[in-house]
């Protein structure tokens, strides 16, 4: 899959008739919010250690530092032209 630039073809023919990414905005406040408190040192990155970034709610570290930035959003015929990278 791609992002919705290049699906969007896709998208309004039905070839897909709609696919997922997780938000790229809130990828980026999360890590920037993450990177500053793991420079602080009073970040802890253990399975299970829940964080609440600004934006993004609370959301908890997997295995191997593994944090996901919310829920994916939807692209479908209904909202896809509303992105634009």
């Amino acid at each position: 899959l791609g992002a919705p630039k290049a699906m969007v073809a896709y998208v309004n023919k039905g070839v897909v008739a709609k696919f997922q990414l997780w938000n790229p905005r809130s990828m980026g406040v999360l890590a920037c919010f993450l990177a500053a408190h793991l420079k602080a040192g009073d970040q802890k990155t253990d399975p299970g250690t829940k964080v609440s970034g600004p934006g993004v709610g609370e959301v908890a570290f997997g295995q191997n530092g593994v944090i996901y930035a919310g829920p994916m959003i939807t692209f479908d015929k209904g909202n896809i032209g509303l992105f634009h990278f």
